[in-house]
């Protein structure tokens, strides 16, 4: 029988190598694209219409703490960008942007 014994340094090694940051880069690209593509926009009269489409936002790096790793980040910093994933009870249907965008890039 085999067995497997891991190397817990080499592991946290991988986790934060060139090749596994490229990966969380491209794959954050990917889910801001998939976001871009999908998010409403406003009607015809309003002045900020596109605002929300147009500040997605990516980031990677390295995470910092315990279990250093590498990561990437899509947001969008409009202040109403939780109302349109979500809803607001308000008359703002949940569009679940982000939420899509995440599921298109599931392999």
């Amino acid at each position: 029988m085999s067995r497997f014994d891991p190397s817990y340094p080499g592991l946290g090694e991988l986790l934060i190598s060139p090749e596994m940051q490229a990966a969380m880069h491209d794959l954050a690209k990917k889910a801001k694209d998939a976001a871009v593509a999908t998010s409403p926009v406003g009607p015809p009269s309003d002045p900020h219409r596109e605002l929300y489409r147009d500040s997605w936002e990516t980031d990677s790096g390295i995470q910092d703490g315990p279990t250093r790793r590498a990561y990437g980040e899509v947001s969008n910093p409009v202040d109403y960008a939780a109302s349109i994933e979500f809803g607001n009870g308000r008359g703002t249907e949940a569009h679940y942007v982000l939420t899509r965008a995440i599921d298109m890039i599931r392999e």
